[in-house]
């Protein structure tokens, strides 16, 4: 990753999963694409109701990595466009929500797929050189620092 960024993340156990003994359903992941200096942030957090909500989560952040950074990797410029980037993060969820409804399809025991048994909210930050996009799915808000410390949503 670029010097000029540092990917810090946490993730804190709540009182319902503490209580019940279970796992947090928190995923994030971070990739520098050298080829168009982009950062990408996601993070996702499984819903607890769902029966495989931290495989929701965990495999929610890597398609949309994988999804951005292969669609940066074959269109580097696709960094430099700002008109393109709301339908670029448009693209990504979409795309997302085929490769998690194909998941369910693999887990399902009859016929019927149930894509809310993978629920989780989804938080997306891209950083290229020309702009800053975010995607929000769910709860959850993701914050900027300003210059005097100062978070902001």
């Amino acid at each position: 990753m670029s010097a000029l960024w540092k990917y810090v993340a946490s993730s804190v156990v709540g009182r319902k999963h503490l209580s019940q003994k279970t796992a947090s359903e928190d995923f994030s992941r971070a990739f520098w694409s050298e080829q168009s200096e982009t950062l990408i942030l996601v993070a996702a957090d499984g819903a607890g109701y769902a029966d495989y909500a931290a495989l929701g989560a965990e495999k929610t952040t890597e398609f949309v990595e994988a999804y951005t950074v292969e669609q940066l990797e074959l269109n580097p410029s696709l960094a430099s466009y700002q008109d393109d980037f709301q339908k670029f993060l448009i693209e990504i969820a979409e795309t997302t929500r085929l490769r998690l409804f194909k998941l369910a399809e693999e887990l399902a025991t009859d016929q019927s797929p149930e894509l809310e048994k993978l629920a989780t909210t989804l938080l997306l930050c891209i950083c290229s050189p020309s702009w800053v996009g975010a995607l929000q799915i769910g709860d959850g808000f993701i914050l900027t620092l300003d210059g005097l410390g100062d978070m902001n949503p």
